[in-house]
């Protein structure tokens, strides 16, 4: 996979795979894995009735904010992925590849690559919790002794964190 940035401050990606345009896809089914969503997690640790009070400003006024933007940011993703797809020049067969071997290019609008981000970001928090990734780096013997399903999760945590 080819990332590069443009002085206008959109995004190539280029050399993707369907699997990458699958994953990408498949971002708001990753976030939902996740047994809270991220913006209603607990914002301080420990039972302290004295954080109470941070806890409901935190439900009423912070927590709408974050799922708002959140799924905003997610929103954006789709729509370009939607849009590319429709108008088959953003997403399509890379130029000049007459072997057609599937390869796939990408371009994010500069004024999307936040947003982008952001979605992505919330996607590899998701795996993580759920999978606990945190910090794992597996050897190529471990990875591949890994049930299949667990090395396309580490994969999408990866691609993910990547692409960020």
């Amino acid at each position: 996979m080819i990332v590069a940035v443009h002085q206008d401050g959109s995004v190539f990606m280029g050399d993707l795979l369907e699997q990458h345009l699958v994953m990408l896809g498949a971002v708001p089914a990753v976030i939902a894995m996740a047994d809270k969503p991220l913006w209603a997690r607990d914002p301080v640790e420990g039972g302290d009735p004295m954080l109470d009070t941070l806890r409901e400003d935190w439900k009423l006024i912070v927590e709408p904010e974050l799922q708002a933007h959140g799924e905003s940011e997610v929103a954006v993703m789709l729509r370009d992925l939607s849009r590319a797809a429709a108008q088959d020049h953003a997403v399509s067969p890379l130029a000049g590849d007459a072997a057609g071997d599937g390869m796939f290019q990408l371009l994010i609008p500069a004024a999307h690559v936040e947003p982008w981000y952001g979605a992505l970001n919330q996607a590899r928090l998701a795996i993580e919790s759920v999978h606990g990734f945190a910090g794992q780096d597996p050897e190529d013997r471990e990875f591949d002794q890994w049930p299949p399903e667990k090395q396309f999760i580490f994969s999408q945590f990866r691609v993910s964190g990547a692409l960020q």
